[in-house]
Order: C-alpha cells, then sequence, then structure tokens
C-alpha cells in the first residue's frame, strides 16, 4: 500500500507554504494523484507524485545549467575570437582560442595589449601568449627589449671632426658656397678654429680659404 504526504509535510519539505501547497494541489500539474476525500483529512499526496516531482525538477535544473554553460562557453570563445582579429587583424588558430577561452575575456584582452605593446614584432604569437600566461605577464609588467651596449672606447679626436674635413682638397673647396648665409660661414669658422687650436692641421687651410670668403663679405679678421 503506497504511502502518503500530508500538505504540511510537503509545506515543510519545500520549504513554502501550506497554501501554496494546496494551489499546487487544486491545479493538478505537480502531484496529479493527490487526493482529497474531505475537508476533514485534507489532502494525500503520494510519495510517488513527490519523487517524480522531485526528478522532474532536478532533470530540468541540470539540463538549464548545461544549456546556460554551453551558451557561456560559445559565447566566450566567439568574443576573444573577435577581439583576436581586432587586436592582430589576423584569425586565431583553435588551439589558441581554447587558450584565450580558458584564460577569460578580460585576461585575454590583458595579453593582447601586452601583444601590441611588444617591443619586437612578434613572429609566433601562440607561443608568445603562452609564455605571457604561463609567466603573468600584464600591460605594466611587461619584459622591455635591452640594447646591447657597445664596449667602451675613448673617443678619439678624429669621431668628432666634421666629415667634410675629411673630404678631397677639391671638395673641400665647396665647404663655402654662395648659398651659405654669413651666419652659416661665421658658425663654421669658429668651429674650424676650434679644431685647429686642438691641433688638427687638417683644419688650417679650410680655415684659411673661410676666411677669404668671409672678407669678401665684408667680415674684418
Amino acid at each position: 500500500m503506497e504511502n502518503f504526504f500530508t500538505v504540511k509535510q510537503i509545506s515543510e519539505k519545500y520549504g513554502k507554504s501550506e497554501e501554496t501547497i494546496k494551489r499546487w494541489l487544486r491545479k493538478g500539474n505537480k502531484f496529479p494523484n493527490a487526493i482529497k476525500h474531505s475537508d476533514k483529512e485534507g489532502w494525500k499526496i503520494p510519495i510517488s507524485d513527490v519523487e517524480y516531482a522531485e526528478n522532474t525538477e532536478n532533470k530540468t535544473l541540470i539540463r538549464e545549467n548545461s544549456e546556460t554553460f554551453i551558451g557561456e562557453d560559445l559565447n566566450t570563445r566567439t568574443l576573444v575570437a573577435t577581439v583576436y582579429q581586432i587586436a592582430t587583424m589576423t584569425y586565431p588558430s583553435e588551439e589558441l582560442i581554447n587558450i584565450l577561452s580558458f584564460v577569460g575575456l578580460k585576461r585575454t584582452l590583458e595579453l593582447l595589449l601586452v601583444l601590441r605593446q611588444s617591443p619586437s614584432k612578434v613572429k609566433n604569437p601562440t607561443a608568445f601568449l603562452k609564455k605571457a600566461i604561463t609567466e603573468g605577464w600584464t600591460p605594466q609588467t611587461i619584459p622591455q627589449r635591452v640594447e646591447r651596449q657597445k664596449p667602451f672606447s675613448k673617443p678619439c679626436r678624429k669621431e668628432i671632426v666634421p666629415t667634410w674635413l675629411n673630404q678631397s682638397e677639391a671638395a673641400q673647396k665647396d665647404v663655402a658656397t654662395k648659398e651659405d648665409s654669413t651666419e652659416e660661414l661665421l658658425e663654421r669658422y669658429d668651429l674650424l678654429k676650434s679644431f685647429y687650436e686642438m691641433g688638427n692641421e687638417s683644419a688650417k687651410d679650410q680655415l684659411q680659404l673661410l676666411q677669404k670668403v668671409l672678407e669678401k663679405r665684408g667680415i674684418s679678421f
């Protein structure tokens, strides 16, 4: 013989008021085999109805949660692929979509910013992003490329001499052209004089040539 629940027992079981349970019973859709012989005896709800209702609710909840998870997963994958395309103008590989979907959209945006800020061109984005994830790179902590310093060498006097001082004699005559302003020639004269006083003999002829040009322009020495 089947056992039954009372309205009070079902109310306590579901955490609902007795009036809510009675409303369910009157509609007949939740516990279809419930019976009521009299107001005194009240409703009798078969245990089989309660078990069936609970199993149905559990299956529905599982299905809804699964659909929500799948929907969110698909949405994340789509967004990840889209933002990657915007940042790189290329479509990500399936492997890269899986990686970025796993870390989430917010982290993906950070990683793509790190990728864009890389001081050198990234030839392998997948390997770069894997390393960025593993080492926890952020836009604030991305490693900067350090230029290799050249060995220190004492500057020689020749390095600071203008290149036109080392040109051929024919080319040196062009050091003072008609297009040069007097002010430019005076600056050049002062520079040549400094080099000559430092012991650079190659500046002597140029200094004399420039002096004659300036004298023709009314500058006296």
